[in-house]
């Protein structure tokens, strides 16, 4: 089972990870919704984010942008980061499970296509995005 965390702004996908303060979480068993939880975190600072997603056991984060050290920080912790993302929560958790996120629909306003994967260092799993199709 995944858990995948999505901040959210109303019933929109946050636009900035580092600023959110409230994520939805969703379970999945392979691409069938098991379960979904809303949960306030703190903006307090970025170890605080990180410790909360980690808490909740979140192995995967879509968000739009992102800085690059809460990108680092939550790559440290296993956490899988796709970035670039914008769109309502619910067809953006659809999109997730039908494999649907480098649709054109989904990618933020203004930022080309980025590489599918970012290199794991120093004994971290990576971040990935989505592959963008022109």
């Amino acid at each position: 089972m995944r858990r995948i965390a999505i901040p959210v702004f109303q019933n929109q996908l946050a636009t900035v990870l580092d600023y959110s303060d409230r994520f939805i979480v969703i379970s999945l068993d392979g691409d069938r919704l098991e379960g979904r939880l809303e949960i306030p975190v703190g903006p307090e600072s970025p170890e605080t984010l990180v410790r909360a997603l980690e808490g909740f056991k979140v192995d995967v984060v879509i968000c739009g942008a992102v800085s690059g050290s809460l990108l680092e920080s939550l790559a440290r912790k296993g956490i899988e980061v796709i970035t670039c993302v914008r769109g309502t929560v619910d067809r953006v958790i659809a999109a997730y499970t039908q494999g649907k996120l480098a649709d054109e629909e989904f990618r933020l306003p203004g930022h080309s296509p980025p590489p599918r994967d970012i290199p794991a260092e120093a004994g971290h799993q990576g971040t990935k995005r989505p592959e963008w199709t022109p």
